[in-house]
């Protein structure tokens, strides 16, 4: 476990520990507001599901591939399988833990068309043309790299293929307006102490704040990292075809950790989630709030954002696989990137494209520098070594590529070895780096 990152151990801790904790925490952990309010949202009835819903809508074909992002420990996926909603599904996440246990679920329940494997979408390659569906049932929350994600989904994803969501998508990094936190503080004020109970600290809630950034980072820096703009990037990259607004900008935020009170055998209390209910559903209707939750359905129309170069400006995201610190700028200006001593990018490739050309300063010190198109070495490139850093000087590199590449193969820069300022240059640098590059382009 020392050898997580602070997410992947947030998640490992969350999928081991759920046996653990109270079954209602959050506020879509309850059945009865499920049948109450979400399944009404979402499919027109109290009994239905969402999943079953989008497929029976759309007319999904039953005997796809599937790919479902941060799958945790399988539960969507196992049911996916469990209702024969496609052929095979492959779930990933970011944390080991999580995986292990889902591996676990499958060979308990004997389900071998679900597969489940450590991947983190930020920073890894999909297989082109290799699904039908790719299914994100709130874990696309979690991605920082929006457009790098949308991006290797419309590759990844056959013809017409379709990414299916329920998500959180409310504001980033749960920075609640003051309008929601005084309508859910108001709410909360409202109701009954029983009714206040909070499921871990064991005394009633009392007040519902915004957290700091500070804190997010801290305890989670993946949460929510860029909700705000998940349906916003999906419409620009795919055809969004079908939305389902459920709710949850007050009732999230006054239900978290109390839910669990509202006993359905409990005539009071099932009356008092109703009065929750369409106190909400008001507020949306006269536009005082949103909705922070949605589910969505998107086909894949191939129209991809990214570019035959990369200049190093804010189009980098959707570029940039992994080995690439924060952009600089030199006092001409120009924008650059130092990678580490391998990198990788994507670029699209056009099909008269018969070079590539790199604007790079060298190593000061003594390395070999190798550039390989999907994996296939095109060319090398040996520095010298530099006492004086002001022979440094930005040059361009130009390579030929191999013939008949596919539309958006991966360019991986590496140095035989990493290097560091605060060695070669005694300044207070201490990064391992390869090179610095300003410009990457077919041509």
């Amino acid at each position: 476990m020392s050898n997580e990152t602070p997410v992947e151990q947030v998640w490992g801790n969350c999928a081991t520990m759920r046996d653990q904790l109270p079954p209602m925490l959050g506020w879509l952990d309850s059945p009865l507001l499920q049948r109450l309010y979400i399944q009404p949202s979402i499919c027109g009835t109290p009994d239905g599901n969402w999943l079953i819903a989008l497929i029976e809508t759309l007319n999904i074909a039953r005997d796809g591939t599937w790919l479902s992002i941060a799958c945790g420990s399988g539960g969507l996926e196992l049911f996916a399988a469990q209702q024969q909603l496609c052929a095979t599904i492959e779930g990933v996440d970011i944390a080991p833990r999580a995986i292990t246990l889902a591996q676990h679920h499958a060979h308990e329940q004997g389900l071998t068309q679900v597969q489940f494997r450590v991947q983190d979408l930020e920073h890894t390659r999909l297989t082109p043309n290799s699904y039908d569906v790719i299914l994100c049932g709130m874990g696309l929350h979690h991605i920082r790299r929006l457009e790098y994600f949308y991006e290797e989904a419309m590759q990844a994803l056959r013809p017409n293929g379709w990414l299916l969501l329920n998500e959180f998508v409310g504001p980033s990094q749960w920075q609640w307006t003051d309008t929601q936190l005084t309508l859910a503080n108001a709410l909360l004020a409202a109701l009954p102490e029983r009714y206040r109970m909070h499921a871990l600290e064991h005394r009633p809630k009392t007040t519902i704040t915004r957290p700091t950034i500070d804190y997010m980072n801290a305890v989670d820096a993946s949460e929510s990292i860029r909700s705000a703009e998940l349906l916003p990037l999906l419409q620009q990259h795919f055809n969004v075809v079908h939305v389902r607004e459920y709710g949850g900008a007050i009732l999230h935020l006054l239900l978290e950790y109390i839910i669990g009170n509202f006993d359905p055998q409990d005539a009071h209390a099932v009356e008092l989630l109703q009065l929750l209910i369409a106190t909400e559903q008001a507020l949306m209707q006269t536009k005082l709030i949103g909705s922070d939750f949605a589910v969505a359905a998107a086909q894949n129309t191939r129209q991809s954002y990214r570019q035959p170069y990369l200049p190093f400006t804010n189009e980098q995201e959707r570029h940039i696989v992994r080995g690439v610190y924060a952009l600089e700028q030199q006092d001409t200006p120009r924008p650059f990137c130092w990678t580490a001593a391998e990198a990788e990018f994507v670029l699209r490739c056009p099909a008269h494209a018969r070079t590539l050309s790199m604007q790079v300063l060298l190593p000061p010190v003594e390395r070999t520098l190798t550039i390989a198109v999907n994996h296939t070495p095109i060319g090398a490139v040996r520095s010298p070594a530099l006492p004086d850093p002001k022979q440094w000087h930005w040059q361009e590199l130009l390579f030929a590529i191999p013939s008949q590449l596919p539309p958006q193969p991966s360019i991986t820069i590496s140095v035989d070895r990493a290097w560091s300022p605060a060695h070669v240059l005694h300044n207070a640098d201490p990064r391992e780096l390869g090179i610095a590059i300003a410009q990457l382009a077919y041509q």
